[in-house]
């Protein structure tokens, strides 16, 4: 999701025309963590022939090209890796870290906006778990828990199936669909993980859960938006695909003062949120150099192309936009456009943040619009995605994930740069736009767009379903063996 020109088309939801970054510097190695563990004199787990598992250390000819992490600002250089290709390694690294009560972290191929799949001690990394086979009978998808969403959209570019899940190919789908996973289809069918079936676990024991809907109900439960990395390690996933060839792309572009960028606002999200199911639109609101502000609409339907049209030109009666556009392409056409950069896996410095709420107060909006004013342009941006509709007709405790109903909006505050000097001045900034807007809006937080510094990150991810998830928690892994800094806590 690169902002650079020559990267990110202007389909996909995370451009902005952005000024011309600064030349990158090389980014200082991180110090591991405490070292009270010597794990070159533990014995390692079993060969590599025996369990598919590649051990990593530094100086291993591998060890640099799994570094990648989208996420410079929190990268960190493990003292081990263990790259899993089978279910079998995955349960000799779960047994090794807990007999030697060694700290880990869980990477299932993508990136977390904090890190959080990072870690100075252990990765156990599965990003060998990548197969992905479909059943054309069922309308199925078995992935392997490794597989980037890319993996899946690629694998089912011929089959005439859609899968619903996000617009950055290089996420890892295990992380996206415990924690929810929005996407252009979720409006019409729901979040990626209200079309999981079944994923297998490796638990705190290094047992093997097969979590369908008649075995382990709870866990089930809480692997739809409990979050990654809190009851196992998920290496097999199971979802219900949907039948579409052809959607209905639309991009709609603003360049607007402060009074007519209140009303586009207003009037995107008056109808987004209550469109048709079949519209998933998101708005994304930034401060150019001139001092005025590009908003963006850009989303898909799988409806007719004429109720996209009527859409249009109501919003745009409102204010005349600058440039519109209505394309109709395949499925895999439109995953591609929306993605950007295709080929290569983004890297940089990010911070991002996120609120969950009711469509948005005047006194919101303008709240939101004052404080991008007083920054540069770009510094950050904040994409209002558009809920409701498949969302919504979810009751809020049928799923771990309780944002449903009287959430019409999410937005996602963003920041990015490439130089390690400016992150205290980037994160002071993001600081002030977000805690601008806590008087108006409730305080939940999507777990997937993960927020160290969110005051009580529980409550703000899990809600009314907090209890049910720590009460799950205790009964599965007492110990606490799946632990980071925002996994669930035991009861």
């Amino acid at each position: 999701m690169s902002k650079r020109r020559s990267s990110i088309g202007p389909d996909s939801p995370y451009y902005f025309p952005f000024p011309k970054p600064p030349r990158r510097q090389r980014l200082p190695r991180t110090k591991a963590a405490s070292r009270r563990v010597d794990i070159n004199q533990l014995a390692l787990p079993p060969a590599p022939t025996a369990t598919g598992l590649l051990i990593l250390k530094p100086g291993h000819p591998k060890f640099e090209e799994h570094m990648r992490c989208y996420n410079k600002r929190t990268l960190k250089r493990p003292l081990l890796r263990g790259v899993c290709s089978s279910l079998e390694a995955v349960r000799a690294m779960v047994s090794w870290v807990r007999n030697y009560s060694l700290p880990f972290a869980v990477r299932s191929g993508g990136h977390s906006f904090e890190g959080l799949s990072n870690s100075a001690s252990i990765v156990i990394d599965v990003r060998g778990l990548k197969s992905v086979t479909f059943n054309a009978a069922t309308g199925e998808v078995k992935v392997g828990a490794g597989a980037i969403l890319r993996d899946i959209y690629t694998a089912l570019s011929t089959r005439g199936a859609a899968f619903v899940g996000g617009t950055c190919p290089f996420v890892g789908i295990g992380g996206h669909v415990l924690g929810g996973g929005y996407g252009f289809l979720s409006r019409a069918f729901g979040l990626a993980c209200d079309n999981l079936k079944s994923l297998t676990l490796v638990d705190a024991q290094s047992q093997v859960l097969d979590m369908s809907a008649a075995g382990y109900p709870d866990l089930l439960w809480a692997s739809k938006g409990g979050g990654g990395g809190s009851f196992g390690i998920a290496t097999e996933l199971v979802f219900q695909t949907h039948p579409i060839s052809h959607v209905i792309n639309f991009r709609v572009v603003w360049q607007l003062p402060k009074s007519s960028a209140l009303r586009v606002i207003k009037a995107w999200q008056q109808w987004a949120p209550n469109a048709s199911k079949d519209i998933t639109s998101l708005l994304n609101v930034g401060k150019l150099s001139n001092g005025k502000f590009n908003i963006r609409c850009v989303g898909q339907s799988i409806g007719a192309e004429g109720e996209i049209q009527i859409a249009i030109q109501d919003l745009v009666a409102v204010e005349a936009a600058s440039s519109m556009s209505v394309t109709r392409r395949t499925f895999f056409e439109a995953v591609k456009a929306f993605a950007g950069d295709w080929n290569n896996p983004e890297t940089n410095f990010y911070k991002e943040r996120s609120d969950l709420t009711p469509a948005l107060s005047d006194a919101a909006i303008l709240t939101l619009l004052d404080e991008l004013s007083q920054i540069p342009s770009g510094h950050v941006v904040v994409l209002i995605n558009a809920y409701g509709g498949a969302i919504n007709d979810v009751a809020n405790s049928a799923t771990a994930f309780p944002h449903r109903a009287g959430t019409d909006l999410c937005l996602h505050y963003y920041s990015q740069w490439s130089s390690p000097s400016d992150t205290p001045q980037r994160m002071a900034r993001m600081d002030k736009v977000f805690n601008a807007m806590r008087p108006h809006v409730p305080g939940s937080a999507y777990v997937n767009y993960s927020d160290l510094q969110l005051q009580d990150f529980e409550q703000s991810y899990w809600e009314s379903n907090l209890a049910r998830l720590k009460a799950i928690k205790r009964q599965a892994d007492p110990n606490n063996l799946f632990f980071h800094p925002q996994s669930v806590r035991p009861a």
